[in-house]
C-alpha cells in the first residue's frame, strides 16, 4: 500500500496525539479536586470528538479518531459499570459495609450512564469508509496506551511498609508474628472479598523490624501483630482517594478478643473481632514506617462498669442536677458526688473534680504528650500524673478528647466521653456522658462490651 508523505504524517500524528492520555490521566489522578474541576472540560472534549467522528465517517482517516474514542469509552464503561452494580449489591447505597459511600456511588452511576451514552454514539458513528490496516494500527496503539496506563498506575500504588515493634518499655520485640492483607476499593477492588495482597506470617528481626509490600491510594491495609506472652493487635491503615488527596491516612489500632489471630478470609473481615484502642492520622511516606507498641498480657481486656447517660438537662441555677456520682451512676444535685459540670459557652463545658479528685484531658487520636507515654495512651491506661482540679472541654474539637478521672487517694479511675451543647443565655444545656469505671482500682480502662458489668 503506497502511502504519501503527508498522509503518513497525519497518521503518525493521529496515533501519537492519543498518548497525551497518559500524562493527563496521571495529572488528574493525583488529586480528586482536579478531577472535579476538569470534569466538564473532559466531557466537552469527549462530546467534540464524538461530533468529529460523525463528520469524518466518510473519510478513511476518520478511524484515527473513532477507534481510540470507542476503545477508551468502552474501557471506562466495562470497568466502572460492573463496579457500580457490585457495590450496589453489597449495600453501597445504604452504607451496609460496602467501601463506597453515597456520593461515590452517585459518581459511579453518572460515569456509567454517560459512558454508555457515549459508547452508543460511537457505534452509530462507525466509519463507512474503513481502512482495516489503519484500524489495526490504531487498535494496537490503544492497547499500548492502556498497558502503559496500567503499569504506571500499578507502580504509583506500590508501597513498602516497615513495622517497628516495641514493648511497653520501648524495647524491640524480636520474633513477633506479622500477617497482613491489602484490600482494594472502587472499580476492580476486592473489598469486601479476597485481598489483593496477603502475606504469610513474617517475623520481626532482632531490632523489632519487618517490612511488607503493600499498596496505597485506594487500598486499605490490615496488619496483625502478636507473640507468645503478648496481646495480639490489629492495625487498620486507611486509604487515600488519590495520590495527593487527602494528605494523610487514617490509622486505627485495636486489640483482638480472646488474644487469637483475626480471620482474614474472604467471608470475614479482619476488624470484626477487634476492640478499638486508639486512632489517628499519619502522613504518607515512602517507605512508610509505623511504630507499634505490643501490649503485655497483664494489660489485656477486663471487666469494667459501663454507663451511658444521654441527654441530661443542666439548668443554669445551682439546684440543677449537674453532679455525677460514680457510686450510683446517676446525676444528682448533691455536691458530695465526684464531678460537677457547668456550661461556659455553646460548646465548652467546665468539668470540676470534687473532694480532692482530679481530671485530665487526653487526645483521642494518637498524639504523644509530655506526661502520657504513647503505650498508655494506646491501651487507654489512665495516667498517673497530670490531673488538675478542673478542665474546659471544647466539644467543637473533632475528635473530642478522652477525659480521665482519679479520686483523691488514687483507688478509683474512670475514663469518660462527654458531649454537650448549650444554646441558652443562662448557660443551661443538654449533656451526654459515657464512662468506664475500673472495678478493682486498676488504671487499665480498655473496654470490651462482652465483659461489661452493670
Amino acid at each position: 500500500m503506497k502511502v504519501h508523505a503527508k498522509k503518513l504524517q497525519i497518521i503518525l500524528a493521529g496515533l501519537g496525539i492519543w498518548w497525551l492520555v497518559v500524562p493527563i490521566e496521571r495529572y488528574l489522578m493525583e488529586d480528586g479536586w482536579r478531577i472535579m474541576s476538569w470534569g466538564f472540560p473532559v466531557i466537552a472534549v469527549a462530546i467534540g470528538l464524538i461530533v468529529l467522528c460523525f463528520q469524518l465517517r466518510k473519510y478513511e482517516l476518520g478511524v484515527l479518531v473513532w477507534t481510540p474514542l470507542a476503545f477508551f469509552i468502552g474501557w471506562i464503561l466495562f470497568s466502572v459499570t460492573p463496579a457500580f452494580f457490585g457495590e450496589l449489591g453489597a449495600g453501597g447505597m445504604s452504607g451496609g459495609g460496602a467501601p463506597l459511600g453515597g456520593v461515590a456511588m452517585l459518581l459511579l452511576l453518572f460515569i456509567s450512564v454517560a459512558s454508555l451514552a457515549a459508547f452508543i454514539f460511537c457505534l452509530i458513528s462507525f466509519p463507512r469508509n474503513i481502512n482495516w490496516a489503519l484500524l489495526g494500527f490504531s487498535l494496537v496503539n490503544c492497547a499500548a496506551i492502556a498497558v502503559v496506563l496500567g503499569v504506571t498506575a500499578e507502580a504509583e500504588s506500590r508501597e513498602i511498609i516497615t513495622i517497628k515493634v516495641l514493648d511497653r518499655d520501648n524495647r524491640p520485640v524480636a520474633g513477633a508474628s506479622v500477617r497482613y492483607s491489602v484490600y482494594g476499593y472502587g472499580p476492580g477492588g476486592s473489598r469486601p472479598g479476597t485481598p489483593e495482597i496477603s502475606g504469610r506470617p513474617m517475623e520481626t528481626n532482632a531490632d523489632g523490624f519487618v517490612s511488607i509490600r503493600s499498596k496505597r491510594t485506594r487500598h486499605e491495609v490490615f496488619i496483625e501483630v502478636g507473640k507468645a506472652g503478648y496481646q495480639f493487635i490489629l492495625v487498620n491503615l486507611g486509604m487515600q482517594y488519590y495520590d495527593k488527596y487527602p494528605d494523610s491516612r487514617d490509622i486505627k489500632i485495636s486489640i483482638l478478643r480472646n488474644n487469637e489471630p483475626a480471620s482474614m478470609s474472604s467471608n470475614s473481615l479482619p476488624e470484626e473481632r477487634a476492640i478499638g484502642m486508639t486512632q489517628g492520622r499519619i502522613p504518607p511516606a515512602s517507605p512508610l514506617v509505623i511504630t507499634l507498641l505490643l501490649p503485655s498480657m497483664k494489660d489485656g481486656l477486663r471487666s469494667l462498669r459501663f454507663k451511658d447517660i444521654s441527654r441530661v438537662h443542666i439548668r443554669g441555677d445551682e439546684h440543677s442536677y449537674r453532679f455525677l456520682d460514680f457510686r450510683t451512676g446517676f446525676f444528682t444535685n448533691n455536691s458530695s458526688s465526684d464531678l460537677r459540670f457547668d456550661f461556659v459557652s455553646n460548646s465548652e463545658i467546665k468539668i470540676t473534680a470534687l473532694h480532692g479528685g482530679g481530671v485530665l484531658q487526653v487526645p483521642r487520636a494518637i498524639n504523644s504528650t509530655s506526661y502520657i507515654p504513647p503505650y498508655e495512651q494506646m491501651m487507654q491506661i489512665a495516667p498517673v500524673m497530670g490531673y488538675t482540679e478542673s478542665v474546659i472541654l471544647d466539644n467543637s474539637r473533632i475528635p473530642d478528647p478522652w477525659l480521665y478521672f482519679r479520686n483523691a487517694d488514687g483507688t478509683r479511675f474512670v475514663r469518660l466521653s462527654v458531649y454537650g451543647y448549650s444554646a441558652a443565655k443562662d448557660n443551661s444545656g443538654n449533656l451526654s456522658v459515657q464512662y468506664w469505671l475500673s472495678l478493682d482500682g486498676s488504671r487499665n480502662l480498655l473496654f470490651d462490651p462482652a465483659l461489661a458489668v452493670e
